[in-house]
């Protein structure tokens, strides 16, 4: 058992949301150019065939391959972004972004 603890005590703290939505912006700066280039794919059905093998469509968005690396999904950091535009909207009720405020604040 005492192995197990020297494992645990040198593993680094979880980063925390907000830190991570803001790499998985970075992330996703940097990858949007190369995801643009494989827009297309296959035809859908209905608009005929080409006649050549296509390879199959990556179902993988580009957010969610830019949140990989945080330990966090895509959706999950998109609910972090939601909290975080809700805190700094003007246009939001003053009790919506003081609990923005708070929760963006225990991230």
């Amino acid at each position: 058992m005492a192995r197990s603890a020297t494992v645990f005590a040198a593993r680094e703290e979880l980063t925390p949301p907000s830190e991570a939505a803001r790499a998985r912006k970075r992330r996703a700066r940097v990858l949007a150019p190369k995801a643009a280039e494989k827009k297309g794919g296959r035809p859908k059905k209905g608009e005929g065939k080409t006649g050549e093998k296509l390879a199959p469509v990556s179902s993988r968005k580009t957010r969610d391959v830019a949140a990989k690396g945080t330990g966090y999904s895509g959706p999950t950091l998109d609910k972090v972004d939601a909290v975080v535009e809700a805190a700094a909207s003007e246009s939001a009720p003053e009790p919506v972004r003081t609990a923005a405020r708070e929760a963006a604040t225990e991230m």
